[in-house]
């Protein structure tokens, strides 16, 4: 069985490294990138699993960018992370009630259970 792919969008270019080895090192096959233009490019270039997804991308967010991804691939799964405790007020949003969420800091074993349950997830 193929490893569960996860497009890592991260502006934070040496979070986004520690998060793909811990991801790697747990069978994931990860593609790191660092802007939502990026994102965007990848989701268009192939088809992934998840996608992880800081929520301030900068001059971009996230959670336009889970949008986007559904409207190219009504299948992915998502997760968004945070510095801030948004999870509560993004949960109200329809378009995103099936979004894993990711408060920061986390450690890894809240990533992967985090990665995990959505993954798992019936809900699309």
């Amino acid at each position: 069985m193929p490893a569960i792919s996860i497009l890592l969008v991260e502006d934070v270019v040496q979070l986004a490294q520690i998060v793909q080895e811990l991801l790697e090192a747990e069978g994931y096959a990860v593609v790191p990138v660092h802007t939502y233009e990026t994102a965007l490019a990848a989701l268009h270039e192939r088809r992934f699993d998840l996608l992880m997804a800081d929520v301030n991308l900068g001059t971009a967010s996230g959670i336009d960018l889970v949008r986007r991804s559904r409207e190219i691939d009504l299948g992915i799964k998502s997760v968004l992370t945070s510095g801030y405790p948004i999870a509560s007020a993004l949960k109200s949003d329809p378009a995103l009630r099936c979004t894993g969420f990711l408060n920061k800091p986390f450690t890894p074993a809240e990533l992967y259970e985090c990665l995990k349950g959505t993954i798992d997830s019936d809900c699309v």
